[in-house]
């Protein structure tokens, strides 16, 4: 049965709603996820490499990508230049992508996009895009926390970013990110920005799109507790291993046990 009430949202009116509904789990994230965002769309704007589509998508995942940091005490601990636990909120961001989003297709980007490129760089899998976008992130969300968290200038925070070249990020990635140069702070920058919020509003989701965003927004709910969001999570792969036993077909198999 169609959904028919998601004709009358936009683009506009579904992140709107998404970013209120991550407020419930912190304002911080949101606040780190819409700058995450706008860096990345900076970065990736001229490249020619990602259609305007793709470049949505990416934004939606950015607002995103720090949604598996569910408490007050791992939220602190994430917003930190370096931080030697990366792997919690990393793994529940990733599971969240990946079975309760449109997104899925991007979720390992999520995953791995606190692991440094001397090791990233290595491995065969995932692909090629998908290990740029993981470093995208990565640079995108570290020029975040070093503008608006520790105060430093756009210099000084190029310098540390330059500084990590072929060891913690992929110098083609850098290359990107020294093409930017934020005169002002992020936030005010962001907030000023009218071509980027014409931007996320110029391509329309389809319905199914938005009905696809509209349901996930049920399980960010959860993320505001530990306990729910274990529950929620492992509820959802046990039934989803159990679908491919009964050789369920992946339509059936995304279909929400909720």
């Amino acid at each position: 049965m169609q959904i028919q009430y998601t004709k009358k949202l936009n683009n506009k009116g579904v992140f709107g709603i998404i970013r209120r509904f991550c407020n419930y789990i912190d304002p911080r994230l949101t606040e780190h996820g819409s700058h995450v965002a706008y860096i990345i769309s900076r970065m990736l704007q001229d490249t020619g490499k990602y259609s305007k589509h793709e470049l949505r998508d990416i934004c939606f995942l950015a607002q995103l990508h720090d949604i598996g940091a569910y408490k007050t005490e791992e939220i602190s601990r994430m917003l930190q230049f370096e931080t030697d636990d990366i792997w919690d909120h990393s793994f529940y961001g990733y599971l969240f992508i990946r079975y309760f989003s449109p997104l899925k297709e991007l979720a390992p980007a999520v995953l791995l996009h606190h692991i440094t490129w001397n090791f990233l760089e290595q491995g065969d899998e995932p692909s090629t895009k998908l290990k740029d976008l993981s470093q995208i992130l990565h640079i995108a969300d570290r020029i975040d926390v070093s503008m608006s968290l520790e105060k430093r200038s756009w210099e000084e925070t190029l310098q540390l970013i330059t500084q990590g070249t072929n060891n913690v990020f992929a110098p083609q990635i850098v290359d990107l990110a020294a093409k930017l140069n934020f005169k002002d702070s992020i936030e005010n920058e962001w907030r000023k920005d009218s071509k980027y919020f014409d931007f996320l509003t110029s391509i329309p989701l389809s319905e199914e799109e938005t009905t696809e965003y509209l349901k996930m927004l049920v399980f960010i709910i959860d993320f505001r507790s530990h306990y729910t969001v274990t529950h929620t999570i492992t509820t959802t792969s046990i039934s989803y291993e159990l679908g491919k036993l009964l050789s369920l077909n992946e339509d059936q198999l995304c279909v929400s046990p909720y």
